[in-house]
């Protein structure tokens, strides 16, 4: 809710269709990758790595255990990614490893120590995914929560950005609980 003019942005992470093969599988939220863990290196500034998703086999659990938490067939992945231990402001952006870079930022750790999350849906590419940090050096946590399989996998999220004009919005101010649906422009 908002009686100013305000600049909004719009992030499309994918979107579901009736008509589409594609299926989506929870799973029990499972640790994918950690740079944390023995032998992992925090992202450096202006790094881009890649990071196997599909058919990658990991230990978790009390006692461990091995399991493949996405399987080779599956087409995008839902993931929570975690930036931890940032040294700097930054954005990290995730995408599929067969594509180039969109211009969206995921994560936004802007104070240093921040520990920032956020739930991406991201199609797997050869390689899996890739993931880039942009300032100073940061550990990296992903989570799987689901995946989905057929049909075509969801685009890289990608922004829109724009003001919404006043001709898009009631030109008097709503009186106060009065909801106010910005509509495209």
């Amino acid at each position: 809710f908002t009686n100013v003019p305000t600049d909004v942005v719009v992030d499309i992470c994918g979107y579901y269709d009736a008509d589409a093969a594609g299926k989506f599988h929870a799973i029990n939220t499972t640790r994918l990758f950690d740079t944390r863990s023995p032998g992992g290196t925090k992202f450096m500034q202006g790094q881009t790595r890649s990071i196997p998703v599909a058919g990658v086999t990991v230990q978790t659990g009390t006692p461990p255990v091995s399991v493949t938490p996405v399987p080779v067939e599956a087409t995008a992945v839902v993931f929570a990614a975690t930036a931890v231990n940032n040294s700097a402001p930054s954005f990290l952006t995730f995408w599929p490893g067969n594509q180039g870079q969109p211009l969206a930022a995921m994560l936004l750790p802007n104070t240093p120590w921040q520990l920032t999350d956020n739930l991406i849906v991201s199609g797997i590419g050869s390689g899996g995914i890739k993931a880039y940090n942009h300032g100073g050096t940061t550990d990296v946590v992903i989570d799987v929560n689901g995946y989905y399989t057929g049909g075509v996998p969801p685009p890289a999220q990608s922004s829109i950005i724009g003001t919404v004009t006043q001709a898009t919005v009631p030109t008097a101010t709503p009186a106060a609980g009065v909801t106010v649906t910005a509509y495209p422009v």
